[in-house]
């Protein structure tokens, strides 16, 4: 449970600076809605095989045989940069996981007012990520050829051993072995680093750019070292970017009154058909309104 290791931190952190106000309370309940989704989603990875057994492997592998030579680049990048990056082989995860901190830590603090904005946008990628699990289910272009990180690639081979001893024993199995093989499950398609990725960039350039000389590289490396390891396909790629932007968008759309990243805001529609005019009256109208407000930083 990694991923909850923010989390844990920036309540702790949050805690000892005493931090006052919102952004303390969306911390302490950040944790257990976190873990609940984190949850669903690892147990929707582990029963889509049996939910829907069918796999796209062989369709999304075909359209990397037709642009192979993005593939081929983002190998040849990757083994330029592991001349003279040290840790490389632990640098996808570990880079992500910094993505992770710093977002949640530094948005907290920094822009509190766009915390709960950007929690929710992450709860909202990993609940539907689960969900395009099951549409579209895939195991990754490893099944075809080896990637370019020998650490992940042992990890895959025992992901995939993993998975092919749950379709063979069924529920006994899982119920015997699905708490320790957890964070197991494999799925390619969205990608999830990807769109968490580009999440947490979005943030940043929007409102907190200082990050973005760390973030920029960060995210590029993710990119493509998820092509290079053969973690993915690169469908998966612009899939889970749009799904990022998809879940951005609710945010914003759910948390009424707050900045659209177009700078629009939709006015709240109260009963009879009264909503807010930018002016701060009152007018009726059968429809939603769109009123202009300017974005903040």
């Amino acid at each position: 449970m990694h991923y909850l290791v923010p989390l844990v931190g920036l309540i702790g952190l949050i805690g000892f600076v005493g931090i006052q106000g919102k952004a303390c309370g969306y911390a302490v309940l950040a944790l257990p809605c976190y873990a609940v989704v984190l949850w669903l989603h690892f147990n929707v990875k582990a029963w889509v095989p049996f939910i829907n057994p069918a796999t796209y492997d062989a369709e999304f592998m075909a359209v990397d045989r037709q642009m192979h030579g993005i593939v081929d680049a983002c190998i040849a990048i990757r083994g330029w940069l592991a001349t003279w990056v040290p840790g490389i082989n632990d640098l996808y995860m570990n880079g992500f996981m910094l993505l992770f901190y710093c977002s949640f830590i530094v948005h907290s603090m920094k822009t509190p007012d766009q915390f709960r904005t950007l929690f929710l946008s992450a709860l909202l990628l990993q609940g539907l990520g689960g969900l395009c699990y099951l549409l579209f289910p895939a195991i990754g272009p490893f099944l075809y050829e080896t990637g370019a990180n020998p650490v992940l690639t042992q990890a895959q081979a025992h992901m995939l051993a993993v998975r092919e001893a749950a379709v063979a024993g069924g529920r006994e199995w899982l119920a015997a072995n699905g708490a320790r093989e957890f964070v197991s499950p494999l799925g390619a398609m969205p990608s999830l680093h990807a769109g968490g990725g580009f999440l947490f960039l979005w943030f940043a350039w929007k409102h907190c750019r200082v990050l973005l000389p760390l973030y920029v590289p960060l995210f590029a490396f993710i990119l493509i070292g998820a092509i290079a390891n053969r973690f993915h396909y690169i469908v998966d790629l612009p899939a889970g970017i749009a799904l990022a932007g998809l879940s951005i968008w609710l945010a914003h759309r759910l948390h009424a009154g707050q900045p659209w990243p177009s700078g629009w805001r939709w006015a709240t529609l109260p009963p009879f058909g009264a909503v807010m005019r930018a002016d701060g009256g009152l007018r009726q109208t059968p429809k939603t309104a769109l009123a202009k407000a300017p974005a903040t930083r």
